[in-house]
């Protein structure tokens, strides 16, 4: 199966799928990809989804996304590599991080899985740190945000106040901002890795390799 709507277009490009993601309960007809593709400048739409049949094989042509820019700065390019997806447990959100993205990019899912694009989405939120993402997840309760960067874990609050819960807040799936870049809950970890760090986690803690 083609890993992208659009061919390979020189000798010298190279496609290799980074991630795959799928939800099978909530969205078990949709499949997403990750990708890195070399020698071509031009490219900047790594999140494929693929439509699944019956037996879980893709059918029809995939789509493809741009994550967002790489970068805070303006005129900044988009970023070019999804090494990594996560969905949040209860909202229909996905997150998406690569190589070279110094944030990490929100889209919303239809009831069919497919990424709502439109004027607010996707979002695409940065960090302090200034390395792209080489993993990220949620907490299974959806609380909190875990992104794998450069000897570094970082960690975001998902949850928000809100007049709708009993409890005052919920895990909305949305980080919550003081100004465009400061978060009102926001967390990072050095590490005496060497590299980048690859994740996961559950609700109190966060593995990491």
């Amino acid at each position: 199966f083609p890993d992208h709507p659009a061919p390979l277009v020189g000798p010298d490009e190279t496609s290799a799928v980074r991630t795959i993601a799928f939800d099978v309960k909530r969205w078990p007809g949709k499949l997403y990809l990750g990708l890195q593709v070399s020698g071509d400048p031009d490219f900047h739409t790594p999140l494929v989804a693929y439509d699944l049949d019956i037996n879980g094989l893709p059918v029809g042509s995939p789509r493809a996304f741009q994550l967002g820019a790489s970068s805070p700065q303006k005129g900044s390019s988009p970023a070019r590599v999804c090494g990594d997806l996560a969905f949040h447990p209860k909202q229909p959100i996905l997150y998406a991080v690569g190589d070279g993205f110094l944030g990490f990019a929100l889209f919303s899912l239809d009831s069919n899985g497919e990424p709502v694009i439109g004027r607010e989405w996707p979002k695409v939120y940065y960090t302090s740190d200034n390395n792209g993402k080489a993993s990220v997840r949620t907490t299974t309760d959806g609380n909190q945000l875990c992104l794998g960067t450069y000897q570094k874990i970082e960690i975001i609050s998902l949850v928000r106040q809100t007049l709708s819960q009993p409890s005052g807040a919920q895990a909305v799936g949305l980080p919550e901002l003081i100004n465009e870049s400061l978060y009102k809950s926001y967390k990072s970890y050095n590490l005496l890795v060497n590299g980048y760090v690859q994740l996961t986690a559950a609700d109190n803690a966060v593995y990491y390799v």
